[in-house]
Parts: C-alpha cells; sequence; structure tokens
C-alpha cells in the first residue's frame, strides 16, 4: 500500500489503491493507517465513508471528503486560484462555500452541451489543488458498496484520467455486494495503464490468531510472570487453547477476533477458556449497550436515526438534552468505545463522530422502535433548515420526514431531490426521488410521471417509458398534453413504430387546438417530417418540414430552429445534396449551442459527421461522433450512445483502423441488446438499425 502511495504524485502520475474484502476484513483499518502514514510524511489527506440507507444522496461521498479542505483558508486559497467557471461548477456543490466567488456568473446548466463533463474536470483540478503539497495527498473513500451512482461515475471518470492528478485515490468496498461488479471496473480501467492496485483481503488462520493471542497483552486469567519453564510451557498451552477458541468463534474476521481480545483485557476474572467473550458482534455491543446510563443511551438512541455519522447539534436536537447532557452522553459513548470522534469540516469547526460499527448502529435502532417516528422528525427539520442552501439536502430531510410519518412534506422534498439529483446529471438518483414523491401521494403526478418517463426513455426502458408518459397523459392539462404526446410519439419513434408515432405526433396537434404555440407546432410537426423520412416518404417528409419551418418563423424558438435545420440537413442528405447537408446541419449545431438540453447538439454532430463521411472528410467526422459520444454518455441516452458507437466503427473501418473499429462495435452490440424489453417489442430490430435522427 504504502508503495502505491509512493508512486503517486511521480511526474504528475496519480494512482488507484482499492481494498477490497468482506464486513469486519480490516479494510477501514487499514485506510486509517494509510491516511495516518502519509499525513505523518507531510500529506494532506481526507476520508470519507459511505452509509447504507444514503445511497439516493448525490455525491454526498465527495461532499464529505471536499468540505473540510475547502473551509480551512488553505482550502479557499486554492479554490480562488482556479479559473472562474471551474469555481462556478465547484459551487454548485457547494453554493455560498466559495467567499470570493460572490460575483461569479451562475453556472451554466449540466444538461447544458458538455455540462457534466466540465463539472467532473472542474472537481479534478478542485482535488488536485486541495491534495498538492509537499507528499502525495491522498483522497480515500470507505465502504463504498454503499455509495450513489453519482460518486461511482465520477470515481470512474478519475480513474481514468489519473495522468496530472498529484494525489492517491483510495478506495475500500465489502466484496459480494450488488454494486461490485461496476467498482471493480473501475479499477480495472486504471490497472489497465498501469496506474492501479487491488488488494483482496482474507481471513486470518489458526496460526495467525496464535500468533496475535501469543504476543498480545497479559489477558487476565493467564498468568504470564515468568516462574520457569514448566510455568512457560502451562501458559503458552493455554494460550495456544485459547487461540483455538478464539478462531473457533470468531472463524479469522479481524475485527472479531479484535473485540474478543478487548473484552478478555477489559479484566473479566474468570479464565478465558471458562468465560470467552460473545460470539457475535450483536452480542458484543449488547454487551456495551447494556450499561449505559439514561442520557447516553438517549443520544446513541437519536444518533442512530440519524445515521452512521452526526454532529452534537443534530442528535442534540433530536434526543431533546441540553447541550451539556448531550456532551456528557457522548463522553460516555467514547469511553465505551461505542462512537469516535472525527476531525471537524474546517478550522475551528465542531468535530463529528461515527458509530464504531455499522452493526452497532442497526442495533440501537432496532432498539427504539417507539421513539423513532418522534426522532426522525427531529432529525428531518434539522436538516430542512438546510433545504435551500445546500444542494442535496432535499434528499436526507425527505428521508427523515416519511419515517417520522409526515408524508405529505416528505413527497414535496423527494420530488425537489429528483430535481436536485438531475441538475447533478445523478439520474438514477432522480428517477428514485421522483417514484418515492408519487408514492406518497405528490399532487403534481403528471409532472412527475412526465419527468419519469423521460428518465426511462434515457434509460432505454422504452415499455416502463410508455407506461408513465401515459399516466403523464391522462392528468396533463390541455397546454401541457401536446409536449406529452410529442414524448409517447417519440418513444414508439426509437422503437420503429411509425405508425403509432404519427398517430401521437398528431394528438398532439389536435391538443394545440388553438392555442397560440408556433414552438410545440414546430417540433410536432418535425417529428412527422422524420417519421415520414424514415418511413422511405420523403415528398411527404419535405412537405411537413415546410410546415415546421413556418411555425419556427413564426415562433423564433432555437430548439425548434435546430431540429427544424437537422431535418433539413437529413433529407438533402437523402437526396445526395451533399453541400445543402453540411449547411443544414452546421445550422442545427449553432442553434443547438445554446440549449440546455444536449440531445439537439448530439444529433446534429451525429448526421453532420455522416454527411462528412460522405464528403471524404473522415478527420472532421471523427470529431464531430466523439464530442456526441461524450456529451451522449453524459446525457445518458443509452440507445443513441450504441448508435454513435456503431456509426464510430463504422467510420473507423472505412479509415483502416479496425482494432479502435472493433472495439466500438462491441460497445455498441452490448448496448444495443440492453435497449427495451427483450420479447415485448414488435419490431425490436429497428432498435438496431438506428443511424441518423
Amino acid at each position: 500500500m504504502q508503495s502505491v502511495w509512493n508512486q503517486a504524485g511521480q511526474a504528475g502520475q496519480g494512482r488507484l489503491l482499492v481494498l477490497t474484502g468482506e464486513a469486519g476484513i480490516g479494510k477501514s483499518r487499514l485506510l486509517d493507517e494509510l491516511l495516518a502514514h502519509a499525513q505523518a510524511q507531510g500529506a494532506t489527506t481526507s476520508l470519507a465513508r459511505c452509509f447504507p440507507g444514503e445511497n439516493s444522496l448525490a455525491f454526498g461521498p465527495f461532499l464529505e471528503a471536499l468540505r473540510p479542505l475547502l473551509l480551512g483558508e488553505s482550502g479557499q486559497s486554492a479554490a480562488s486560484a482556479l479559473p472562474a467557471w471551474q469555481q462556478n461548477e465547484v459551487a454548485r456543490l457547494f453554493p455560498g462555500l466559495l467567499r470570493d466567488a460572490a460575483d461569479l456568473l451562475p453556472a451554466p446548466l449540466l444538461e447544458s452541451p458538455g455540462g457534466q463533463a466540465r463539472f467532473f474536470r472542474a472537481l479534478a483540478d478542485l482535488l488536485a489543488a486541495l491534495l498538492r503539497g509537499e507528499a502525495a495527498g491522498v483522497l480515500a473513500f470507505d465502504d463504498l458498496h454503499w455509495a450513489d451512482s453519482a460518486t461511482l461515475d465520477l470515481l470512474a471518470w478519475l480513474a481514468r484520467r489519473l495522468n496530472g492528478l498529484p494525489f492517491c485515490l483510495a478506495l475500500a468496498w465489502r466484496s459480494g455486494e450488488s454494486s461490485e461488479l461496476q467498482l471493480r471496473q473501475l479499477a480495472q480501467a486504471a490497472q489497465r495503464h498501469g496506474q492501479g492496485a487491488m488488494f483482496t483481503l482474507n481471513r486470518l488462520l489458526a496460526e495467525d490468531v496464535e500468533r496475535l493471542v501469543q504476543s498480545g497483552p497479559p489477558i487476565p486469567g493467564i498468568d504470564q510472570t515468568n516462574r520457569g519453564t514448566s510455568h512457560r510451557s502451562a501458559v503458552d498451552s493455554r494460550n495456544r487453547t485459547l487461540a483455538r477458541r478464539l478462531y473457533a468463534e470468531t472463524e479469522g474476521i479481524p475485527f472479531l477476533l479484535a473485540e474478543q481480545l478487548a473484552a478478555l483485557a477489559a479484566g473479566q476474572d474468570a479464565a478465558p477458556e471458562v468465560r470467552i467473550a460473545p460470539a457475535t458482534v450483536r452480542d458484543l455491543f449488547a454487551s456495551r449497550l447494556e450499561s449505559l446510563d439514561g442520557v447516553a443511551a438517549q443520544v446513541i438512541s437519536a444518533a442512530a436515526v440519524i445515521g452512521r455519522s452526526f454532529d452534537l447539534e443534530t442528535v442534540q436536537a433530536a434526543a431533546g438534552r441540553s447541550e451539556e447532557e448531550s456532551l456528557l452522553g457522548l463522553e460516555m459513548l467514547l469511553q465505551r468505545r461505542l462512537v469516535v470522534e472525527q476531525a471537524g469540516e474546517g478550522a475551528g469547526s465542531p468535530p463529528r463522530y461515527d458509530f464504531c460499527h455499522e452493526k452497532l448502529r442497526e442495533l440501537v435502532y432496532a432498539e427504539t422502535a417507539l421513539a423513532r417516528r418522534r426522532l426522525h422528525r427531529r432529525v428531518a427539520e434539522s436538516f430542512g433548515r438546510r433545504v435551500g442552501r445546500l444542494l442535496g439536502s432535499a434528499a436526507p430531510a425527505a428521508y427523515h420526514y416519511r419515517w417520522a410519518g409526515q408524508e405529505e412534506e416528505a413527497a414535496r422534498l423527494y420530488a425537489m431531490a429528483g430535481d436536485e439529483a438531475r441538475q447533478l446529471y445523478a439520474n438514477a438518483e432522480s428517477l428514485a426521488h421522483y417514484r418515492t414523491a408519487l408514492a406518497l401521494g405528490h399532487p403534481e403526478t403528471s409532472r412527475l410521471h412526465r419527468s419519469i418517463g423521460e428518465l426511462l426513455t434515457l434509460r432505454g426502458e422504452y415499455v416502463a417509458a410508455l407506461l408513465a408518459l401515459a399516466q403523464a397523459a391522462s392528468g396533463a392539462s390541455p397546454a401541457d398534453l401536446a409536449g406529452v404526446e410529442e414524448q409517447i410519439g417519440a418513444v414508439y419513434q426509437r422503437r420503429g413504430e411509425w405508425q403509432l408515432a404519427e398517430e401521437h405526433y398528431r394528438a398532439g396537434l389536435d391538443a394545440l387546438g388553438g392555442i397560440e404555440n408556433h414552438a410545440a407546432r414546430a417540433h410536432l410537426f418535425s417529428a412527422l417530417s422524420h417519421t415520414a423520412h424514415r418511413r422511405g416518404d420523403d415528398a411527404r417528409a419535405l412537405a411537413l418540414a415546410e410546415q415546421a419551418q413556418t411555425a419556427v418563423f413564426a415562433g423564433n424558438d432555437a430548439q425548434a430552429q435546430a431540429d427544424v435545420s437537422n431535418l433539413l440537413g437529413l433529407l438533402a442528405r437523402s437526396r445526395g445534396e451533399g453541400e445543402a447537408a453540411i449547411r443544414h446541419l452546421q445550422a442545427s449545431l449553432t442553434a443547438a449551442a445554446a440549449l440546455a438540453d444536449p440531445s439537439a447538439e448530439i444529433a446534429a454532430r451525429n448526421n453532420l459527421a455522416l454527411a462528412l463521411v460522405d464528403s471524404g472528410d473522415f478527420a472532421g467526422a471523427q470529431t464531430h461522433l466523439l464530442a456526441a459520444l461524450e456529451r451522449c454518455i453524459r446525457w445518458g441516452d443509452r440507445h443513441r450512445e450504441a448508435a454513435l458507437h456503431n456509426n464510430l466503427a463504422d467510420l473507423l473501418h472505412r479509415a483502416g483502423d479496425d482494432e479502435q473499429a472493433m472495439g466500438h462495435l462491441k460497445q455498441a452490440v452490448a448496448i444495443f441488446a440492453e435497449i427495451g424489453e427483450p420479447g415485448a417489442l414488435p419490431t425490436n430490430a429497428e432498435i438496431w438499425k438506428l443511424v441518423e435522427w
């Protein structure tokens, strides 16, 4: 481990260090030892732990890791030295934290072209600035199997770009969890470039346990004083007997073994072979909890409701105790080694406290059934005061309001949490929050179903998307119905069901009736024209495109202009008019550049690349395809991502680069196979035929 850390920072080459293994195997302890060693050498370090139940908090671990680094003067200085656009991006996670950034313009929406890549790059450069020093810094994440998907996406992005990052990225996760495959893929990306190392920790062997017992401190019940050879032999024999019993009880799990030895060393007066410590973690912790007084018991119960990590202010509010009483309770918990104190989030900030093990928190939480709802309400109110001031605060507040039984407020906050997650491109978390808001009775059902339908469409889950959009349509106002019908038609078009797509586009026009919404009409006529083009009826497609263009001129909408120019480019290319096609598609790209939604830019770049291939400009085509692919991956549109890989494979094959072509082809095939619901699509083959859109 130290060797990997030593390599980090050499010539600007970062390193990835991974620890895996089962619960209690020693991953957290080794991370702590690495951080202590690095700090002793003058390195800047930061550690974030992930906790169960918090995998819906987008970028939560990064918030925990970065906040203490930013709160100090050196952190503020490093952040202030970043370019203005990067300070804007960082402010998404830390609004108001950068003291010198008050006059900066708001950052563009993450949905704007290249938004997530820009956001990730700013965070990477901030990390490099904060962790750079006389020795390579260490950024550590423990229990990553509980991390949110947005955090994993950012870590994967960093693992592929360790060049230029002067720190060691140290990760630990529990093996056998559902997220392990994604985590291993993250590590393998760095290993392929010789920048990563993975260590799998195994259980101790029987002889390891015996060595620990023999070399450890004296245990009550075994007289270790030197009284001659025969006595020494007897002591060794009893130690071996104890070691065998300990190995049988703990099965070689280091955490259990350490707890057993600590219990024995605490002063039990009977011989250890008679009074061996409890056999399970639960029993060990239960025996410690029994001796707590009333205040300490109330404090630890409130802390268990908050989560694995907590601060004095929140636990005091939840427990309903005075500050002095809460501090006395915490002191007892620290003395009994039930919680541990962690450094605060910057110079002068109060400390935080962590349960010594998640099993302890689970045990305490299970035993607070009667008081749990009241405690959740107090915690929710504490978190609720941060909503609107700190991005990501809505989700924990919603969680605690839900368990406090206040479902109306929880539903409102879950919908807000979904919107916050979308701002950070955390689509999986956003989807989960919207669904929870609906389940709790949020009144804006049509809006939420529509958002869910859009997210499911991007994931390629078309049957589920259609169900969500149908529910959105049933509750939509006349003004919103046209947009919902357009979304439904777009899903059918992705599936290659042209007639159904056209019917819904027509229904959208009917829904507009006498409503003067030129942009909506332009979108719908463009969609109808595109469907006609895909069906091979270019004459009808051109007539519909002209109607769309008329609506664009009347409405002056950039999105509609991008759509119509894109469509005219497709039709010109279909007629063999290469120069006209390129001209229209460049106009589409120009119009799309100002839009928050990157889908129009992705389409324009893809189709422009196809037109450039026709003209023989392979280099220009590749540039646009790669840019489109990068934006598409960030946006999360799986179907079009597959099509872009496929188009790149064709281009590279024509250019003679068969090795790279095969790589893109394999990725395309893998993603295409995931799109839609196998067996549910009557025209599933159309999904694989997507080339232009």
